[in-house]
């Protein structure tokens, strides 16, 4: 059989077949290609137990042309190793079942190798798949393995070192542009306090301007710091009460909560393993933003939800509210530092709240994400590991 034949399928077959458009089902001539292209030796036999087709790893490894291969026995190529990895009923092989064999070369002699097997499905029927891969080919697989694992530690170890240094400047420019904007505010109020009455009012608006560009200055330079701790700071992992987290950050919330008039509803929170700083922040983050973002004369609505995943180990948390929502194409690019999709004068704000957010879930091995649609409200999910009472 050449190279251009069809390619058997692993089994066993889906219970609903594909449909003729469905792009997960590889066209027999790519599947062809990537048979005879495996850099392992591989044998297909058909319920005889024997070989119906062979790649040209095969060809080099036996020492053998593919039309010699074809028709042999199973057990003329694998000398007393059948018994051990051929099966009754190839469909009853099992898959990824793994041994040492020796296959017979050309020349007579007999070559040590490791084996794996898996059932497969065939035009004519059920087959098994074998895999052969000499001890020298073994040895250079894991040695190239053992190379890539080097090179990518090497390679996560300097994106380490300058997401570090990347860290480090930013914590220290901000930090150091603190005090030249204390300063041109506090003088800018003293020179409207000294001048009194005889500052001209175009002066007077000019200074005002000034000093309040130069607080937006500094909240976004505050906040650029909030964000550089949150990556900095140690984690100090331990059982956290979700329910005492978001206390705390209501607490800090309770006068927008009760301008508002806002109606906070939660299910029993879990206890989770985490930073209780960076979870309490997370949640005042997310919950500020409910508030925040609803259209005028609405009252905030807000749900916290949790869901456990106990085959993951993990919980699934969430922020629901009845704000102005976001087209979904917005969804990844709002968790980016300051990146608005709305002007201060409508919603007052930095952008790196949810940036915030994202460093902490992350710190903690999860994820973040929002489903959402413009007018609709937005349901805010992030992951956390599982930690003391579920």
């Amino acid at each position: 059989m050449g190279a251009g034949a069809a390619v058997c399928r692993a089994a066993p077959a889906p219970a609903v077949p594909p449909s003729a458009d469905d792009a997960s089902v590889m066209p027999a001539s790519r599947a062809a290609a990537a048979f005879d292209a495996a850099p392992l030796a591989m044998l297909i036999t058909d319920s005889h137990d024997r070989v119906v087709q062979a790649n040209i790893a095969a060809e080099r490894l036996l020492g053998r042309a593919r039309g010699g291969l074809l028709g042999e026995s199973l057990e003329s190529l694998l000398p007393g190793g059948s018994e051990a990895f051929a099966s009754q009923s190839p469909s009853a092989a099992d898959a990824g079942r793994a041994g040492q064999a020796y296959v017979q070369v050309a020349d007579g002699q007999f070559l040590p190798v490791e084996v794996t097997i898996e059932s497969i499905a065939c035009g004519d029927g059920p087959a098994v798949l074998y895999s052969l891969a000499s001890r020298g080919e073994m040895r250079g697989l894991e040695d190239e393995l053992a190379r890539l694992a080097e090179r990518l530690r090497a390679q996560n170890q300097e994106l380490g070192r300058r997401n570090e240094e990347l860290d480090e400047f930013t914590y220290v420019a901000s930090h150091d542009l603190q005090e030249p904007l204390r300063k041109l505010i506090a003088f800018s109020e003293l020179l409207s306090v000294d001048a009194g009455s005889e500052l001209p009012e175009k002066a007077a608006g000019d200074l005002r301007h000034i000093v309040a560009a130069a607080s937006r200055m500094r909240q976004l330079i505050d906040d650029l710091l909030e964000l550089s701790r949150t990556g900095r700071s140690d984690l100090r992992l331990q059982p956290v009460p979700l329910d005492a987290c978001v206390d705390a950050a209501l607490e800090r919330l309770a006068t927008r909560v009760e301008e508002s008039g806002a109606r906070i509803a939660r299910e029993p929170l879990p206890t989770v393993r985490g930073d209780p700083t960076l979870l309490t922040q997370l949640y005042q983050n997310l919950l500020g933003n409910a508030l925040k973002f609803v259209a005028a004369g609405t009252r905030p609505d807000v749900r916290l939800t949790a869901r456990r995943e106990a085959e993951h180990g993990r919980w699934v948390l969430g922020v629901i509210d009845n704000g102005i929502g976001l087209k979904p194409e917005y969804a990844e690019r709002i968790f980016a530092p300051f990146k608005r999709l709305h002007t201060r004068a409508e919603y007052p704000g930095s952008g790196v709240g949810l940036a915030i957010c994202r460093k902490a879930v992350e710190r903690h091995g999860g994820r973040i994400w929002v489903e959402s649609s413009p007018g609709r409200g937005a349901h805010f999910q992030f992951t956390l590991p599982e930690g003391g009472v579920p």
